[in-house]
């Protein structure tokens, strides 16, 4: 990223159903102290919370047009809140590729290849949002996990969209490891382990607080 640019932090602020994902103003002020702490270069947080689509759908409208329009285009980092960040992050972060992916490499399933969270110039994927609105697409995305992975279970979310729609593809990619992936003891860590993201009900918040991790 060239020095001058400003990097957009975009997180989502909302609530789901089952109540896994109750985020508040706390939460998101968690995120930027700790986020800071470990990138240096210029950047601003933009929080979006006004949601369309249901589930974590909404997190693919960051490839559209609109999103180019209304954000005002340049560098986006798009991350989850429910994160803890273990080092600094300008390796990924200053990484000149349009797309960078974050994926586990410890995570198994077809639909979990690729994670939300990524490394984009606005407007560079615009065919991940128009191809995830045409009709059919979700059909199309099941049938293939069903029939080709036979996978009973399909999770409707971005990540299974994505790793559908990415799978022919080599897309530069950043590790992002899942806690429940990891030893228990963070001494045992992969090396390049930065940001580990708690899925699931258990969450990063007291660990951020006490700074243990």
């Amino acid at each position: 990223m060239m020095t001058d640019e400003v990097l957009k932090v975009v997180v989502w602020l909302y609530s789901s159903p089952t109540g896994h994902r109750n985020y508040t103003n706390k939460h998101v002020e968690l995120f930027k102290r700790q986020f800071s702490a470990h990138y240096h270069s210029p950047h601003e947080f933009i929080i979006l919370s006004e949601p369309e689509f249901p589930n974590n759908f909404r997190r693919l409208w960051i490839y559209s047009k609109s999103a180019e329009e209304l954000l005002g285009g340049g560098r986006v980092f798009m991350s989850d809140l429910d994160v803890i960040i273990l080092g600094r992050l300008e390796k990924y972060l200053d990484r000149p590729e349009p797309f960078v992916i974050m994926t586990d490499p410890t995570q198994k399933g077809p639909n979990y290849r690729y994670s939300p969270s990524c490394l984009l110039t606005l407007g560079a994927r615009t065919d991940i949002w128009e191809s995830f609105i045409r009709a059919g697409s979700l059909q199309a995305m099941e049938d293939y996990y069903i029939n080709d992975c036979k996978q009973k279970r399909v999770v409707g979310s971005d990540m299974a969209w994505l790793s559908y729609y990415l799978k022919d593809e080599k897309v530069p990619t950043f590790n992002q490891y899942r806690a429940r992936n990891l030893p228990k003891d963070p001494a045992k860590f992969p090396r390049d382990c930065l940001i580990v993201h708690f899925s699931g009900d258990k969450k990063p918040w007291d660990k951020i607080r006490r700074g243990s991790l």
